[in-house]
């Protein structure tokens, strides 16, 4: 639904405000279906997982929540190829708080995963 031009505003209002987005419940949720709908381009994709990125508390934050953690393991599944390792070197800083958690050991394991493609 809407046009183009909508639908491109709507993501990029949401690229500029995803950090504000990702601390909410809703918005996790938004986020998740953002990166995971096949209908949104891969760059755009791509400019929505870089924005989440932005700062590193948030981004430790996600990863150590029950919703949180598939938005950042969808952000690696999306940056990797592309060789931005943004995700991985941040997170790779609170390993050992990232094992310590539920869902943070699953990140911590694909972090893991990723060190070692990527050496």
């Amino acid at each position: 639904c809407g046009t183009e031009e909508q639908k491109y505003r709507l993501l990029r209002t949401i690229e500029q405000n995803a950090l504000r987005i990702s601390q909410t419940c809703i918005g996790r949720s938004v986020l998740e279906i953002l990166l995971t709908h096949t209908a949104i381009e891969d760059q755009d994709k791509a400019w929505m997982a870089r924005a989440c990125a932005q700062d590193s508390e948030v981004l430790l934050r996600l990863a150590l929540g029950k919703l949180g953690h598939t938005i950042v393991l969808l952000m690696l599944e999306i940056l990797e190829p592309r060789r931005d390792q943004r995700v991985s070197v941040s997170l790779a800083q609170h390993l050992d708080t990232l094992r310590a958690s539920e869902f943070g050991r699953i990140v911590a394991q694909r972090l893991d995963v990723v060190g070692a493609e990527y050496p």
